[in-house]
């Protein structure tokens, strides 16, 4: 008879953990770690609830925090760059902290399928998601990917970066797929310095290239149904063609409504729609630029006009500094159909503020009318713009589709 060897450990399919068991062990995790179990396997990912949407709060320097509240922060730590995270579900809001050495010297300035956006001088572009540590480190961003533009030297060939979204090139597929992400993925920079876009093609080129001859200044970019899309100055749509090609270029859409130099424009994409929202700011007591109301429009890209909303029906509009996302008002307990969440700076630029001095509510689009909320319960946090991160939109976004399998 053959002898068994005891040495060898079978193997455990842990991406068929029972759901009864998965769901024991999710009530013993704090909400935050949800995220990083939903980003093991697609099966798991299945079985978490999608309840959590959070509110990012960039913090360079807790020492503040750890010593207003009480908490021991040990100097003797080399990068103190965390992240506060709220889960709007929560109605206590209760304020938690994620250290993210990845981030550390670095600004994040948004958020894009899944990526944090994070931002060092001389155009050094990082992507990286802060549950799963999958990042992207892109070529540096500098003048020379703009050969229409004129040479200048010094601190004036700086490039500053006011947005970067991902899509693909060559298809109207989602961007959910790393593999092809990784083949056709396309990064998009809207560039405050110089006037620009700028665009990498990973798997083909080696440097940003721009659209040569379209400057802004640009309001906003958006990835909507395989293709590109740009507000650019005098208030006109532009999509992206040709950028599985070798020229790619921008193409006129229609004309929107212009407003004030302070107006700010959103690209949402909204159950397959594509809708423009318009923050109205204006002069009220608490600061310059605060939002008094909205405008919504549908953006009929084939018949090349605009259809004003009344109403979003069941959906949720989360709008900040950079973004913007639809969600519906189920999926988020806490949330009502038809309101769109906000929060912003009062200021031009990547200024840290305290939480309380930031242009934030929720408003309504039935009556028109804006309500304040505390989105944190940390009201003296001192911080860069707060940011969205809707986890669960585009979880496969970050490549955590490899499997769960391991030695039990």
């Amino acid at each position: 008879m053959e002898t068994p060897n005891l040495t060898t450990q079978p193997k455990a399919d842990w991406s068929k953990l029972p759901n009864d068991l998965f769901n024991i062990i999710l009530e013993r995790l704090r909400p935050i770690d949800h995220i990083r179990v939903s980003c093991v396997c697609s099966p798991w990912r299945s079985m978490t609830p999608k309840l959590h949407f959070w509110l990012m709060l960039p913090c360079n320097y807790f020492q503040n925090y750890f010593a207003n509240y009480g908490t021991c922060y040990d100097d003797s730590r080399d990068d103190p760059f965390f992240l506060g995270l709220v889960n709007l579900a929560d109605p206590d809001h209760e304020l938690h902290l994620l250290r993210l050495a990845e981030a550390s010297g670095r600004l994040v300035c948004g958020y894009t399928a899944g990526w944090l956006v994070t931002l060092r001088t001389h155009g050094d572009i990082h992507l990286l998601n802060p549950f799963t540590k999958a990042h992207l480190q892109l070529p540096r961003l500098t003048f020379e990917s703009f050969p229409d533009i004129p040479k200048i030297d010094g601190f004036l060939r700086r490039v500053f970066v006011g947005k970067v979204i991902v899509g693909l090139s060559s298809d109207g597929s989602s961007s959910s797929s790393s593999s092809s992400f990784e083949t056709d993925g396309v990064v998009m920079a809207m560039c405050l310095k110089p006037k620009k876009l700028a665009f990498f093609r990973l798997g083909k080129d080696q440097n940003w290239a721009s659209f040569e001859g379209y400057s802004g200044p640009y309001k906003d970019i958006i990835f909507h149904n395989g293709r590109f899309y740009a507000i650019r100055n005098k208030c006109q749509v532009f999509v992206a063609s040709g950028l599985d090609g070798p020229s790619p270029t921008l193409e006129a859409v229609m004309r929107i409504p212009c407003y004030t130099m302070d107006t700010k424009y959103y690209l949402v994409e909204s159950s397959g729609d594509l809708l423009l929202v318009i923050r109205h700011p204006g002069w009220l007591q608490r600061c310059h630029n605060q939002t008094i109301s909205f405008s919504i429009y549908k953006i009929d890209v084939g018949g090349r006009k605009l259809v004003k909303l009344k109403n979003i029906g069941n959906r949720c509009l989360f709008l900040d500094r950079n973004s913007a996302f639809s969600v519906s008002a189920s999926d988020i307990r806490g949330c009502k159909g038809n309101h769109i969440y906000f929060i912003g700076t009062c200021f031009h630029g990547h200024t840290m503020q305290s939480f309380g001095t930031y242009d934030r509510g929720v408003f309504n689009l039935e009556d028109k009318t804006l309500e304040t909320f505390n989105f944190c319960n940390v009201r003296g946090l001192f911080m860069y713009p707060p940011i969205w991160y809707p986890p669960y939109i585009h979880a496969g976004a970050v490549g955590c589709d490899s499997g769960c399998s391991s030695t039990s």
